[in-house]
């Protein structure tokens, strides 16, 4: 029996934050909103995780004037619970953690909302490897393609988003893309991010995911590989490819 068939097994909260607004993607609503395949981007996220009986609760960070969410068709799921959204990704994401840790879950879950791609399979890897191992792990792949790091020109600017000067190639030997979810210990993420608060009660924008958080803080993280698929829809391209990845599964949800 595996530990995800196994009667006690160990139940964990998810937390998507799902406040932000998508400026990269020229959306007129937030891009977790925008439809693909005849549903919401969120709601495809959020099916993906409702029916694993690991997940106890799913907490969402949402902005103040949200009117998307409620109409979502898994908005009134019984695993749902909605919490106040931050600044940015990493104060929402503290403050699901918080909600969390108040419910009692010695672990977490954190996902990003619009990565509507993330394989069922890779979910029950990431899970199982935290559980086992019993530490921090996330999800990635490891880097394919030639890395170049650009620099600044001589009047200090770093080029356009389309075009910028090369300064070295970067060795790509241990380089990982990271992915999410991001399975943690739930006081270990605590900790780690409330270590970077500043006067102002925000994250250091030096945290861009849980795995930097839990570094800066000196936790072990693991990565695991996993399916490029898990895209972060981003860029105005991203919609075709997430639509034809979605299309293309085999729905286990």
């Amino acid at each position: 029996m595996s530990l995800i068939e196994s009667p006690d097994i160990e139940q964990v909260a998810l937390i998507i934050p799902a406040s932000g607004v998508g400026k990269r993607l020229g959306a007129e609503i937030p891009k977790q909103y925008i439809t693909l395949l005849n549903l919401p981007l969120l709601e495809h996220t959020l099916r993906k995780f409702l029916a694993l009986p690991f997940i106890a609760k799913i907490v969402v960070s949402l902005a103040e004037n949200d009117v998307w969410f409620s109409t979502l068709p898994s908005a009134s799921h019984a695993k749902i619970h909605i919490v106040a959204g931050g600044k940015e990704r990493a104060d929402s994401v503290l403050n699901g953690v918080r909600e969390a840790n108040k419910m009692g879950f010695c672990n977490v879950m954190v996902h990003d909302a619009a990565r509507p791609c993330v394989l069922v399979s890779d979910i029950k890897s990431l899970y199982e490897n935290g559980i086992n191992n019993n530490r921090s792990a996330i999800l990635g792949t490891r880097v394919r393609d030639t890395m170049k790091r650009t620099v600044a020109n001589e009047q200090g600017e770093h080029g356009t988003q389309s075009c910028a000067a090369i300064g070295k190639t970067v060795d790509r030997n241990d380089l990982w893309h990271a992915f999410t979810p991001q399975f943690c210990k739930t006081e270990e993420l605590l900790t780690a991010l409330e270590q970077q608060l500043d006067p102002q009660g925000l994250v250091n924008t030096q945290v861009t995911d849980e795995a930097s958080a839990l570094e800066l803080a000196g936790f072990p993280v693991d990565i695991i590989n996993s399916s490029a698929r898990n895209i972060k829809v981003t860029e105005p391209d991203d919609i075709e490819l997430a639509t034809y990845y979605l299309e293309s599964e085999k729905h286990e949800y």
